[in-house]
């Protein structure tokens, strides 16, 4: 979004090459258009309200109820969700996240609150809670959010209520391996979440978020969230909206050799199908709500691995841009039967 709270345009766009160079330095350093804060005050939460309600459903996850404006109607962070990143420190350019940045700009609190960051964000320091954010990608860069360098340490992550926007940009809007993903905005990149077997391992959790507009170059294939090796823990993606608009360019959801996942009550939409590739372990897909024949070929596409499919039902599409004249949802070519 720009910073008077409207999000830039995704769709609609001609096919444009976008030319994706590798990330500026670490050590290049990011201007803050605020003085630095010595000790943030944190806000207080209860875990209940931060990790959410399990009465809040895959379909309730959208641009007002994640990332700042989420956070701002929630009640979390002070703020008008019609202008949402007032009051937040602002950086220009790339922001590394390690030991020397947590103890000059952060009051050597491992808890970062309320930062803008107009380039791209690494984080190198273990241990790090990152919430109340608003990251505007850079073009230049591969990613908006890194968090998986193999010369830093940054286990135990925790990014949440935070917006992530690598808009009209290739590359990945978030890099990751292993932490808690909980109520982000991740719009743009050409996938949205990418999750590899770079960093450190451990489990990861993705949770009430909502993943969408990726951008696709030419010639490339573009998803929602997308796997290319095994976190080195157990996988749970739940309460979370998926949507990918290019019906002939992959999934909401790619795997490639992660070893246990669990995909649990999500909305996904678009896509060649739902979810497809492979596991080296196992996959437990339920509960989920799929966008009625909003697919190019069918439901699913996963062709290696153990897997159960169980309780998915199909949903109407509920993005107001698939929405025929008539009210009803526009119906494409049709995927195979629920198996």
């Amino acid at each position: 979004m720009h910073r008077d709270g409207t999000r830039r345009s995704h769709r609609g766009l001609g096919p444009a090459l976008v030319s994706v160079v590798l990330a500026a330095s670490a050590c290049a350093s990011a201007v803050s258009d605020t003085a630095p804060q010595t000790t943030p005050a944190p806000t207080t939460l209860t875990p209940a309200t931060d990790r959410g309600s399990s009465t809040v459903t895959a379909e309730d996850i959208d641009e007002t109820t994640t990332g700042l404006r989420g956070a701002i109607a929630a009640g979390l962070w002070p703020g008008d969700p019609t202008h949402p990143y007032e009051g937040l420190r602002r950086y220009r350019g790339e922001v590394v996240i390690d030991e020397e940045w947590l103890a000059a700009e952060n009051g050597g609190s491992r808890l970062v609150e309320g930062i803008e960051v107009d380039g791209n964000l690494v984080v190198l320091a273990p241990g790090v809670t990152l919430r109340y954010c608003h990251v505007v990608g850079d073009a230049d860069a591969n990613y908006a959010v890194q968090a998986n360098r193999e010369d830093g340490d940054a286990r135990d992550l925790e990014i949440s209520w935070c917006e992530i926007d690598h808009a009209n940009h290739g590359g990945k809007a978030l890099l990751v391996r292993s932490g808690v993903l909980h109520r982000l905005d991740v719009a743009g990149g050409e996938d949205g979440i990418h999750v590899n077997d770079a960093g450190p391992p451990g489990s990861l959790l993705i949770s009430e978020t909502y993943v969408h507009d990726q951008f696709r170059p030419p010639e490339h294939h573009s998803d929602a969230v997308q796997f290319n090796g095994d976190p080195g823990g157990p996988v749970t993606i739940i309460r979370s909206k998926l949507i990918n608009h290019f019906r002939d360019a992959n999934a909401p959801l790619m795997l490639s050799d992660v070893g246990e996942i669990e995909v649990v009550d999500n909305y996904l939409w678009g896509g060649v199908y739902f979810v497809v590739g492979g596991v080296a372990g196992h996959l437990e897909f339920r509960d989920n709500r799929l966008g009625w024949k909003s697919t190019e070929f069918g439901a699913f596409g996963v062709s290696e691995g153990a897997v159960r499919y169980e309780h998915n039902t199909w949903a109407p599409w509920i993005d107001p841009e698939s929405i025929g004249p008539d009210g009803e949802p526009v119906v494409l070519r049709g995927p195979d039967p629920l198996s």
